[in-house]
């Protein structure tokens, strides 16, 4: 009888598994991963000024000299 429990409660649970629906894919992976890469290389472009400022902030500290040109 015990077995019976057993074998009932691991088919209830293969069940539950089965069931349950897996996170949802996208339609076109390349087209997400092409967005992906887009904002990745958007986010780097809008840093590049504050990375410069914070550079020559560095600099300014350590007292090193400055060229404005570049």
């Amino acid at each position: 009888m015990r077995l019976f429990w057993i074998l009932a409660a691991a088919m209830a649970c293969l069940a539950a598994v089965a069931s349950a629906s897996p996170a949802p894919r996208p339609d076109n992976f390349f087209k997400e991963l092409e967005l992906f890469a887009q904002r990745i290389r958007h986010t780097i472009e809008t840093l590049g000024p504050a990375v410069d400022v914070f550079m020559k902030g560095r600099a300014l500290i350590r007292g090193d000299d400055i060229d404005e040109d570049d």
